[in-house]
């Protein structure tokens, strides 16, 4: 699964807000329902066939199941599933003998009517029905050619495969899989494996899909998704590709999808085995609950993937594309046995996504990723409860989706790849995938093959990154001593944990880079105390000292320099980590110095990595002199999207009119809708004449997720002008707009449009809206209005069965509505003559 789960994500920091949803997210899912595993599994599941049919009125699935099974022992007559809240009707045998059955919640126990050996395959058809909340989910929706469509799709990871069909729900049970599916005549459904039949019923008005899986996989990949779409093919090598979208993003799909065959013919190199399915789709569903989810040879994917061409200025799907890619390798053809060894599973296909983007970005986008992968853990990390890669003791399979077993695990890989190097390291995904393929695994299995391949005992090495937890922190300091030619190097280990999951010395070689006038030296070091001191021959007083100089290493780091070494560091270092590291400290630890403000406007004009650049902008922000406007136009013009847009903040930051017409230029010029955003919101800082008639124009501006009508509405918002009064009317009352915009034109109508009659009519009308966001907004904005005939329209309200939350809303605006009433009245009867 990929991260949205995680990576929702900041580019540049990640806020205290992000960090605390992130940490509410974790605790909410200790609260899910779990699966428990509590009776043994005395059989093996061969292959399961679904007959599905779908009541979308009543969102309820009616499936038909033959389960075959081999005994896993001798007079076997007794067994369970797991079935989350399915309704069962009958089971039988395959000769049609009833077999006595009970279920609870959450299983399903069969008892066979005859006994049975090992030797025997036994076929069990199961009839049931459910409405689930779980595992399948039924969507309607209005896209924006304000046709409303229904989808029908699964996710099953971790375990809520069997709240749609009885199964043992498990990562390690493995089997063949077939679905056959009912569905409206309109739709089209995608599952698993190789599609052997779409048969349309003109008389019912129903097309019926048959998809065979002939290769072993987990039933959490096994799934559904069925719609209204568009096909697009594709091929690499001789895999055959597939992306399913709806019919006005069929223009757009290529910017998310073009770069699956390269993916896939790149993956097979390096993992050194050969796709693994019988074809390769990727779909698209609304509201997806993730951002990719790896079902085999299926991916699903949230449809806020697809984007066009401008937007592609700003943004692409290749991380989300290569991670659930890479997973029909790891998770798919090899999967972890259980959810504590999920890391088998998501720091593969974490990793992957970098290995990606080194091969078709090169090697300063692929340290960037792992530069933000490594900023993203150390803003989530937990000192209280440093949990690790392997964790036995989750509360619920959902616990282990975190930072740890994406961030953390990829990040990890690389410290092994940079351990043994890039030939035994690649050599080891190859001989694990081979020797374990179509089956389950646990981190010893990893670990023996990479011991093996490489010839070296690894067993420190996964015994402090993966079964313990946290990671090092360093205080170091160095002195440079003339007269004996020489550099000291001190370094300390400083972790502390209380909860004995933290080693308390991380071994690991390290490189150490000294820079000089006229000499350079580089050495690797090896770190295995809780303190150490490295001495260094070096003629001349070192520019600058680097510890873990390619920056491989997950740690912590308070490397103590000074402004000079941390300015050279930002303007020299090689790696973009560290440069952008020293833009970290300089913002820490130096005082706004004439020196540091021109080492930051060199790095933005002249640093050849757009990230460093961008932030360097930003820093601008707190950190500048009167040049620095000339800087930061100059900057406006940045090749780079991201650039540009932190370089107009900046700027705008300084709250001169002077630039609006630049923001201007820029808002009608640049093809980047991040771009034009960003400059509507600097004209809002300091408005001229121009400005509001200048940001209406954009209110009805087509853009990606509609950042830019969503840009113009607020920026309008802050001008506080009457003039926007029949622009957020419009909005207000349109129902094709998304929540948000509404939402925001009636924030506008509440600061501009009080004890308007107009505003009040519109007002009025919605309390009768079909979203309850938009009718507690009207009930809000009426309680600020001072008329009798907005006091009723909400009393009105009061005889109607409404949420709790709206009832409360309600009850405050007609008393807010009643009390300047009567202070009007009264006031009004004192000021009659007696």
């Amino acid at each position: 699964m990929a991260h949205n789960k995680l990576r929702g994500l900041a580019v540049n920091s990640i806020s205290r807000l992000t960090r605390s949803l992130a940490i509410v997210i974790f605790c909410l899912a200790i609260l899910l329902p779990t699966l428990s595993l509590p009776f043994e599994k005395n059989y093996d599941i061969h292959h399961i066939k679904l007959n599905l049919n779908f009541d979308l009125k009543e969102k309820a699935v009616i499936g038909k199941e033959t389960i075959t099974l081999i005994p896993l022992q001798d007079s076997f007559s007794t067994f369970k599933l797991h079935a989350g809240n399915l309704t069962i009707s009958a089971v039988k045998l395959f000769n049609q003998n009833h077999a006595e059955f009970k279920t609870d919640s959450s299983y399903l126990s069969i008892t066979l009517p005859q006994l049975f050996n090992s030797y025997d395959t036994i076929n069990i058809n199961i009839d049931y029905q459910t409405n689930p909340n779980r595992g399948i989910y039924f969507k309607t929706f209005t896209r924006k050619d304000k046709h409303k469509t229904v989808q029908i799709y699964s996710h099953s990871e971790p375990n809520d495969a069997h709240y749609w069909f009885p199964c043992y729900d498990s990562p390690d049970e493995k089997s063949t899989s077939e679905i056959i599916a009912t569905v409206p005549e309109n739709f089209y459904l995608l599952s698993n494996g190789r599609l052997l039949s779409n048969r349309l019923d003109k008389s019912n008005h129903t097309r019926t899909f048959h998809w065979y899986q002939g290769k072993p996989h987990s039933p959490y990949l096994i799934s559904i998704a069925a719609g209204e779409y568009v096909e697009l093919r594709d091929k690499a090598g001789k895999t055959p590709l597939f992306y399913y979208v709806y019919p006005d993003q069929k223009d757009k799909a290529p910017y998310s999808f073009s770069k699956t065959p390269d993916m896939v013919l790149f993956f097979e190199k390096i993992f050194g085995y050969p796709y693994p399915w019988d074809k390769y789709a990727q779909i698209v569903v609304h509201d997806y609950k993730a951002g990719g989810m790896e079902h085999t040879s299926a991916t699903t994917l949230n449809d806020r993937t697809i984007h066009d061409r401008y937007a592609h200025l700003d943004r692409d799907s290749d991380e989300l594309v290569s991670h659930e890619l890479a997973h029909q390798w790891f998770g798919n053809l090899v999967t972890c046995k259980d959810w504590s060894h999920l890391w088998l599973n998501e720091g593969f296909a974490t990793y992957a996504e970098i290995l990606y983007k080194e091969h078709s970005q090169g090697s300063t986008e692929a340290q960037y990723a792992r530069y933000k992968d490594r900023k993203f853990y150390l803003e989530m990390a937990n000192d209280e409860f440093p949990q690790p890669i392997i964790y036995e003791g989750y509360r619920t399979a959902e616990d282990m989706f975190n930072y740890i077993e994406y961030q953390k695990a990829g990040l990890v890989l690389h410290m092994l790849r940079h351990l043994i190097g890039d030939s035994l390291f690649f050599q080891t995904l190859q001989t694990y995938l081979h020797r374990f393929q179509f089956s389950s695994t646990i981190t010893s299995d990893f670990q023996q093959i990479a011991e093996e391949v490489s010839g070296r005992d690894l067993n420190w090495f996964f015994d402090q990154w993966l079964y313990h937890g946290g990671h090092p922190k360093f205080t170091i300091t160095s002195t440079w001593k003339e007269n004996e030619g020489a550099l000291y190097l001190f370094v300390k280990q400083t972790q502390q944990d209380s909860t004995d999951l933290v080693p308390e010395v991380f071994r690991m070689p390290v490189t150490v880079e000294i820079i000089g006038e006229n000499q350079t030296l580089t050495k690797e070091i090896l770190i295995d105390s809780r303190e150490t001191i490295f001495k260094f021959s070096f003629k001349n007083r070192p520019k600058l000292v680097r510890f873990d100089k390619d920056n491989y290493l997950l740690k912590e780091m308070k490397f103590y320099k000074s402004q000079d070494e941390w300015i050279y560091q930002l303007l020299h270092a090689s790696e973009v980590g560290a440069r952008l590291d020293a833009l970290t400290a300089l913002e820490d630890n130096t005082l706004d110095t004439l020196q540091t403000v021109v080492a930051l406007e060199q790095t933005l004009l002249n640093d050849p990595f757009w990230a460093v650049r961008q932030d360097a902008a930003y820093l601008m922000i707190d950190f500048r002199r009167p040049q620095t406007k000339e800087v930061l136009v100059k900057a406006c013009h940045d090749s780079h999207p991201k650039v540009r847009a932190a370089a107009i903040s900046a700027l705008a930051s300084f709250y001169d009119k002077t630039y609006n017409p630049l923001f201007r230029k820029i808002a009608n010029s640049d093809s980047s809708y991040k771009v034009i955003e960003t400059a509507i919101y600097a004209l809002s800082y300091v408005e001229d004449e121009q400005t509001f008639p200048f940001l209406s124009q954009f209110v009805d501006m087509d853009s990606d997720f509609d950042i830019v009508r969503s840009a113009a509405l607020h920026a309008i918002s802050f001008l506080k002008d009457e003039r926007a009064v029949p622009i957020a009317i419009a909005v207000a009352n349109d129902t094709t707009r998304t929540r948000y915009q509404r939402i925001l034109a009636l924030n506008i109508l509440k600061d501009v449009g009080v004890n308007n009659p107009e505003v009040e009519k519109i007002l009025t009308r919605l309390l009768a809206d079909s979203d309850n966001r938009i009718r507690r907004k009207a009930i809000e904005n009426l309680g600020y209005f001072n008329t009798e005939s907005a006091l009723q329209s909400l009393k009105q309200l009061q005889n109607e069965n409404l949420p709790h939350h709206l009832k409360r809303k309600l009850k405050i605006s007609i008393k807010k509505i009643e009390q300047k009433l009567n202070r009007n009245f009264k006031s009004s009867e004192k000021s009659k003559p007696n």
